[in-house]
């Protein structure tokens, strides 16, 4: 049974659409991921769900009493109570039941309204949603202390993870949940993914993080160019089947834009000489005919670093390091080198200390024994959690040009893009721009400077999944030495050549990558095949080794020769058309026959010239990609 309707939806943002004719059924049964790049309308679609917005065209239809819990992107929940606290009385009716009881034992009610109140309490489950809302709050990673403190105390990142509680509690017919993982570590992403799969609750859920997608989805929803689109299955069949989809369009293209070459090369040759008619006839059913659009692009932007100044082969260098606040220990006994060149991940539950290592690197803060230094010539690059911008009044554009001058209009406008920077925001003021978007901006600028040593504390947090792919591949080719803090398993599992592990006040070092560091926790490492690292790739092989024995020059050269060709039998074809359209070969069964045999051998030959002419094409449209 359907919860939500949406029926030919068209939001505007200007005169562009944002959302064009969208529509969707949302039934009782839904268990959707919603992917799209940034900017695509991904909470709009969200906010006119749950009515928050309305179309400025189409309708919305919600099944009556149908009640929706929605999650925002950097939602936070505010009060001074503690937190256990504010989050049951936010419980509707049973948040009023508590403060009733919470009346009667200061003595201000009659027996009669304790025994109603302690009723109405059993009735609506109250012991059961008490110990759930603790049990929720737990796997968010709040301990009982935690539990008990006042939200104001709270960080900004705590307050996230207990909106999710919140939300989670409410019980509703449909969830909604923006980017939930956000400010989750990897065992919070693995309990929301484990408790959404055993909720009886019909959910649709945004979010960049590919592993998440691919426990939670049994659908993908994908919102591109103002269109939605649903696919079965998880996050990794949907990555399969668009792909498929995408190389089926662009094939289509190719030879619809062919075939319309030649039909308007025909008709500037042919009009006003005997065959007019026939181009007349071509002319008007170019006009006629449906467009195939043309294909978007996967705007993975190829990053090439600057060239970075040759530090010293030690490039860390820790001994029996600790760091403690107070009576609190962070961590204690550290001592490592970390050596030029390598790729580190940092992993650790939320609060372990993973921020406070950077700090201690980068010398923001002192170690209280033991030493931790840089190596000779090391330079340092941080991308901080919450980066801040001196200059406001700079816009991305200009930023990218001053630290990049080399770049042309179009490059700078297509590395920006690659980031979620698109249309007139590259030319929008810095101090305008929201914690994510400043943030995505600080990445940039991070990998435009010349920094032998990259410190990276959770650098895809507000990149979409286009965007992260694009980092992963610039990170690949550095060539210098780069920690990173991520809760992303593919990008974890993209970069890291080996884990340094904070937890429960001790730094652990495995060495290998993130699937092996996963198994040796789990105590599986006996039958362990490492698997093969994806390298960066290569530029493309030379044509003479990838494609038998012709060179570059003689396949360009045998191109040509196929569409000159294929134009002249297309010709002929056209001519053989009009003769047995002529009264006096209809009259004549030899004439006939003759006519229709040599129409056959050409169109064999054609569909020949075609097969072969599609085939160099394509290699070449390959050989461009890579």
């Amino acid at each position: 049974m359907s919860l939500v309707i949406l029926d030919g939806v068209t939001k505007y943002v200007g005169d562009e659409p944002l959302l064009d004719n969208v529509s969707l059924t949302i039934g009782e049964r839904a268990r959707l991921g919603l992917v799209g790049a940034n900017g695509s309308g991904k909470t709009t679609l969200f906010d006119i769900i749950a009515g928050e917005t309305a179309p400025d065209r189409g309708k919305r239809f919600i099944r009556r009493g149908t009640k929706i819990s929605y999650l925002h992107q950097e939602e936070e929940i505010g009060g001074r109570e503690p937190l256990l606290e504010t989050l049951l009385n936010s419980l509707g009716e049973l948040s009023f039941v508590r403060k009733k009881i919470r009346r009667i034992e200061s003595g201000l009610a009659t027996e009669e309204d304790v025994s109603l109140a302690i009723e109405r309490f059993q009735a609506l489950d109250g012991f059961r949603i008490e110990s759930e809302a603790k049990e929720i709050l737990a796997g968010l990673g709040f301990s009982d202390e935690l539990q008990k403190m006042p939200v104001n105390l709270l960080s900004g990142g705590q307050r996230n993870r207990a909106a999710i509680a919140k939300a989670i509690l409410m019980k509703p017919d449909l969830l909604l949940m923006d980017e939930p993982t956000n400010y989750l570590d990897i065992a919070g992403i693995d309990w929301l993914a484990d408790l959404l799969e055993e909720m009886c609750i019909p959910y649709i859920v945004v979010s960049h993080d590919r592993y998440f997608l691919d426990r939670i989805a049994k659908g993908i929803l994908n919102l591109e160019g103002g269109k939605l689109s649903l696919y079965g299955g998880n996050y990794s069949a949907f990555e399969k089947a668009r792909k498929r989809e995408l190389e089926a369009r662009r094939k289509s293209y190719k030879l619809q834009q062919v075939f319309i070459r030649r039909q308007e090369e025909f008709i500037r040759r042919n009009l006003g000489t005997q065959t007019t008619k026939q181009a007349e006839y071509r002319r008007r059913f170019l006009k006629n005919m449906e467009r195939i659009p043309p294909p978007p692009d996967e705007k993975f932007f190829k990053f090439i670093f600057p060239d970075s100044p040759r530090g010293g082969d030690d490039v860390i260098v820790a001994k029996e390091l600790t760091k403690s606040y107070g009576r609190k220990r962070v961590f204690e006994h550290f001592s490592t080198i970390v050596k030029r060149g390598k790729r580190y991940a940092v992993v650790g539950p939320n609060g372990a200390g993973k921020t406070t290592l950077f700090k201690l690197i980068i010398g923001e803060e002192k170690p209280t024994r033991g030493a931790i230094r840089l190596g000779t010539g090391v330079t340092v690059g941080y991308f901080a959690q919450e980066p801040q911008f001196a200059v406001t009044e700079e816009t991305p554009f200009d930023m990218v040009r001053n630290l990049r001058p080399s770049l042309t209009d179009s490059e700078i406008r297509t590395f920006l893009g690659a980031f979620g920077f698109r249309g007139e925001s590259v030319f929008r003021k810095v101090g305008s721009f929201s914690g994510g978007e400043k943030s995505r901006l600080a990445l940039i600028r991070l990998l435009l400077l010349k920094h032998n040593l990259l410190l990276l504390d959770e650098p895809t947090s507000h990149l979409d999944i286009t965007s992260r792919i694009s980092l992963e591949r610039a990170l690949r080719n550095y060539d210098g030495t780069i920690l990173f803090i991520s809760h992303d398993r593919y990008f974890l599992r993209s970069l890291a050549e080996g884990v340094f592990e904070i937890e429960n006040g001790k730094i652990t070092f495995f060495d290998g990558d993130f699937d092996l560091y996963l198994l040796r926790k789990q105590g599986k490492t006996s039958d362990f095949q490492p698997r093969r690292k994806e390298a960066a790739k290569p530029k493309a092989k030379p044509l003479k080794r990838r494609f038998g024995k012709f060179t570059e020059k003689r396949l360009h050269q045998e191109l040509q020769e196929l569409e000159e060709s294929i134009g002249m039998l297309e010709e002929e074809l056209s001519k053989i058309d009009t003769l047995l359209s002529h009264g006096f070969v209809a009259r004549s069964k030899e004439r006939k026959l003759l006519l229709l045999r040599e129409k056959e051998e050409k169109s064999k030959l054609l569909e020949e010239k075609m097969r072969r002419w599609e085939e160099i094409y394509s290699f070449f449209e390959s050989v461009k990609r890579e």
